[in-house]
């Protein structure tokens, strides 16, 4: 499965206030990740899958993408993005350990 479809069946799990929370922590940066909040305002889930993956690569998208929902204590959805992405083949030496350091 692409990481772009991966990301986003991810975000399809988030209700509407989650993906606002989501969107937030994008504006405020995790590490070296952080997206200007005009970017993203008003912008579907689509848009903001496409919008990580043009700014960082799908695997920056996909550390960003797990960054962020271990800070929402999303751990449920972390450890099955985690999975997909490993399955993936997206960086797989470091995301069967992944921690928040966001590093690979």
């Amino acid at each position: 499965m692409a990481v772009h479809q991966i990301l986003l069946d991810c975000l399809d799990e988030l209700v509407s206030e989650e993906l606002d929370i989501f969107k937030w922590h994008l504006t405020q940066g995790i590490h070296d990740f952080k997206i200007p909040k005009s970017q993203l305002e008003k912008k579907s889930r689509c848009d903001i899958v496409e919008c990580m993956i043009q700014r960082y690569s799908p695997d920056g998208a996909g550390k960003l993408t797990l960054l962020v929902l271990e800070k929402m204590n999303q751990m449920n959805n972390a450890k099955e993005l985690r999975e997909k992405l490993a399955a993936a083949l997206l960086c797989p030496q470091a995301l069967s350990s992944w921690t928040s350091t966001g590093q690979c």
